[in-house]
């Protein structure tokens, strides 16, 4: 049996779940004392850690203060007259990763217990909440506690990985993915350099951002990877807003930066596409401001005192992640957007969605649009989509527009299709491309293809099978076949003829083409 004054150490516990932890920190547990003073109403726990004993009590249920923890410290020091240490008033309670809000009771009209019914209360400690949804401050935590947390400096990522700045721009300085990144290098003994080489490469940069390093400091069961980070967050935003969950996919598909409220506005529009009524401004605003709230982007104004918003690429990384693993898939789209008849097509659905707002805003090539041009840019890189101002920013020779002629085929090629009219069309201006350059034997090839898809999708009297007609036909004269272009171009002066009127533009055209070739 223990003697009182053998203790010497006594720990007050503000609250009932630290005196329940309190109880397993003992190495040794002892019985109680046989006499205690009948004026002391604590209950105790009793023990050894290391060499001292130690006693435990805790504050009764509902009763909090520095006064009422005096008291329990004056019956305890009454009882255990060698105790040296009499209270412990101070404690922290960190919750993370809490951005489910609803589980703390905020946004639910239910009047159903929650686990904010669980946590502390007490003026001697304190709870810190970490959480991606900004909705926390104001709800659960007062206006003017919250702290935003932003990017790192660039000298606390250096200090965090201690490695080469080019991982870091790599990583946008996220701290979760600089420190993924040092604990791949380490464990796979890969060089800063090889690890930069397999980043640029989409598939393995992104089996190496859901690669988990174990972390004897979290929880087995909690996601340690950036795309599996945020893809708990990502289907968060999903079961709150479809609106919001859309437009995140859209803007994965554009320049991370400066992305302009237009183009957000334009894409949700082309998610209602078939409806009789579109979103309201405000309906797309709130939906952002969800965005901004889960820092899925981040807002800012230009000059102008435009909207424009940022994404993190990696943010990017992770939303399209989902599709190439089937996390997204297939969306029904038939409750929100329209057609019943469709259903969204994952990757590429968003992907062409987003070629189509830039498409829709990029002005027209002329100089006193610049600015707007400049506005929308990277977009169009990003897309591999410059027409519209390719002929304004390139060289007339074709020099530098090829690569981008070839890059919008392919990218529309494996979106919508070989027989998709943006596609068709995207074909027609390579062969031009091909055609300025004097590659007239590349230029054939894809100018007879070009008139094949225009009399199968569109028949033989569209304006775009004449003009596909057209330029095969000029593209055999320059070759040299005179009689096959001859009769090429007097066939299409006929179809014109018939299908616009002697007196169109077109018509006109055709018909100088052939009297010149005819007085040579």
């Amino acid at each position: 049996m223990s003697q009182p004054n053998d203790y010497t150490v006594g720990w007050i516990c503000a609250v009932s779940t630290e005196y329940v932890a309190a109880q397993a920190f003992p190495d040794e547990e002892h019985e109680g004392p046989e006499h205690v003073s009948p004026n002391d109403n604590n209950d105790y726990t009793l023990g050894k850690i290391g060499k001292h004993n130690v006693v435990v009590a805790v504050l009764p249920d509902g009763e909090y203060g520095t006064s009422r923890a005096a008291s329990v410290a004056s019956d305890m020091m009454h009882g255990f007259p060698n105790v040296k240490i009499g209270l412990m008033p101070q404690w922290v309670l960190i919750l993370d990763n809490a951005d489910d809000l609803a589980l703390f009771g905020v946004g639910s009209a239910e009047e159903t217990t929650t686990l904010f019914e669980y946590t502390p209360r007490a003026p001697t400690g304190t709870i810190l909440w970490t959480s991606r949804d900004e909705h926390i401050v104001g709800t659960l935590v007062r206006s003017r506690r919250g702290v935003r947390v932003g990017r790192m400096a660039p000298d606390e990522a250096t200090e965090l990985l201690n490695m080469a700045r080019n991982v870091e721009k790599s990583e946008d300085v996220l701290p979760l993915a600089i420190s993924q990144a040092g604990g791949y290098m380490r464990r796979t003994s890969t060089s800063v350099n090889e690890y930069l080489s397999m980043l640029v490469k989409g598939k393995q940069r992104w089996e190496i951002l859901q690669e988990t390093e174990v972390d004897r400091h979290r929880k087995p069961n909690v996601p340690k990877s950036v795309v599996e980070t945020w893809a708990i967050s990502i289907d968060r935003i999903r079961r709150e807003s479809e609106m919001a969950y859309q437009i995140l996919h859209v803007m994965a598909y554009m320049d991370n930066r400066n992305i302009a409220f237009e183009m957000v506005a334009a894409a949700s529009k082309y998610m209602y596409k078939g409806v009789d009524k579109g979103p309201e401004e405000r309906e797309v605003r709130r939906a952002v401001m969800r965005l901004k709230e889960f820092s899925f982007i981040s807002g800012e104004k230009t000059g102008g005192g435009e909207r424009s918003y940022e994404m993190h690429k990696l943010v990017q990384e992770a939303t399209r992640y989902g599709f190439s693993r089937g996390l997204s898939g297939r969306i029904e789209m038939q409750k929100t957007y329209g057609d019943s008849s469709k259903e969204g097509e994952g990757e590429g659905y968003f992907s062409e969605i987003a070629v189509r707002v830039v498409d829709e805003l990029f002005p027209v090539s002329k100089r006193e649009a610049w600015w707007e041009c400049e506005k929308y840019m990277a977009h169009a890189v990003q897309r591999g989509f410059l027409k519209g101002c390719l002929d304004f920013f390139m060289n007339e020779d074709g020099g530098e527009r090829e690569p981008v002629d070839e890059r919008v085929l392919n990218l529309r090629r494996s979106m919508l299709g070989e027989k998709h009219p943006d596609t068709i069309s995207s074909m027609a201006e390579l062969a031009t491309t091909y055609h300025a350059q004097g590659r007239y034997g590349e230029a054939e090839p894809a100018y007879i293809k070009v008139l094949d898809l225009q009399r199968e999708t569109l028949g033989e009297k569209h304006p775009d099978t004449l003009h596909a007609m057209h330029d095969l036909a000029i593209t055999w004269k320059s070759l040299g076949s005179r009689n096959d272009a001859f009769f090429l171009m007097q066939q299409c002066f006929l179809c014109k003829n018939l299908a616009l009127g002697s007196d169109h533009p077109m018509t006109e055209t055709s018909a100088r083409f052939l009297t010149t070739w005819i007085e040579r």
